[in-house]
């Protein structure tokens, strides 16, 4: 079944308009009691493991610079020009995530439908159901095909309940059902179709140059951004670090040619905390203060925006 979805997101998915023109409704998905346990589950494991969601999330952005028709899509919407724009681009699409993953339902309508306008506004830049799709492989596929390298412990009823949410979100921005990452209530089917674009489409990106001219250049930008949320984001780090958890072959390519001290120093602080995330005994304390880490650092984001996105006013700070 995923081999048949895959084939046909190959196929069609490009032929396809990004948006179906199905608005957001208000039940947002909760047609059964199923559907609510599995949104309210899915929203619970979301905020448990909030911090290496959030780097999920951020890895799978990046890998997205590789993909011609999605880097192109996203340089001409012009929101990414400088760190400083892309630092505001990304910080709101963490806040309209966060807003996917929670109990509060008539907030989540609201995001969803404010991003789903935007879609529609910016429908001349190309995008299609098959950008659509890999967007959404962005946002979940890591977590589905390698939770623990993320420093998740999790059951497949977790991840059922997490690809639920994805699914609503989805279906809510307009996916085709017969396309959606998360359509199948199956998660080994779903596992197959993540490792389909995992192995056929990212992982061959990964291996070339960017085909788009300005794909390394927002790759950059988006890191130069996140830089400026939180300053233990560095761009070679992340970069290297997104190689490794791919399973990139050109990994260590990437690895060798960090020759900073502090850049070295950091990759490997990252490393041994995801280890530590799932194989310390202090592994509950350690993602509890790293998930209370990365809301505080968000917060402040929020608070701070104004003067983060001026230089001399960065200075200061």
């Amino acid at each position: 079944m995923a081999m048949l979805t895959y084939k046909k997101l190959i196929t069609e998915g490009k032929n396809r308009k990004h948006d179906n023109c199905e608005e957001v409704g208000e039940n947002c998905g909760v047609e059964t009691a199923e559907d609510e346990r599995l949104l309210r589950r899915g929203v619970e494991v979301f905020q448990n493991h909030l911090f290496s969601m959030l780097v999920c999330m951020l890895s799978g952005l990046l890998c997205l610079m590789h993909i011609p028709s999605v880097s192109k899509a996203l340089y001409n919407t012009h929101k990414s020009g400088t760190k400083e724009r892309a630092f505001q681009r990304y910080l709101t699409t963490l806040i309209h995530t966060t807003r996917w993953f929670q109990h509060d339902v008539e907030d989540q309508i609201k995001s969803l439908h404010r991003v789903h306008r935007a879609h529609r506004i910016n429908r001349k830049n190309g995008a299609s159901q098959f950008e659509m799709v890999i967007t959404q492989w962005a946002s979940i596929g890591n977590t589905v095909q390698f939770p623990e390298k993320l420093g998740m412990q999790i059951s497949q009823e977790d991840k059922r309940a997490l690809c639920h949410v994805m699914y609503v979100v989805g279906k809510k921005l307009g996916i085709d059902d017969d396309l959606n990452l998360c359509t199948s209530r199956n998660v080994a089917e779903i596992s197959e179709y993540c490792e389909l674009i995992h192995k056929n489409i990212i992982l061959p990106a990964l291996m070339t140059t960017y085909e788009f001219e300005k794909g390394d250049f927002l790759a950059l930008r988006l890191l130069e951004g996140m830089e400026m949320l939180n300053p233990f984001i560095k761009p070679a780090t992340c970069s290297t670090w997104m190689y490794r958890l791919m399973e990139s072959p050109k990994w260590p390519e990437h690895l060798g040619k960090m020759t900073r001290t502090r850049d070295l120093m950091l990759y490997k602080l990252q490393c041994s905390l995801f280890e530590a995330l799932t194989e310390s005994r202090g592994a509950e304390f350690i993602r509890f203060v790293a998930n209370g880490l990365i809301k505080l650092n968000i917060g402040l984001a929020i608070r701070l925006e104004n003067n983060i996105v001026v230089p001399w006013r960065r200075k200061l700070m």
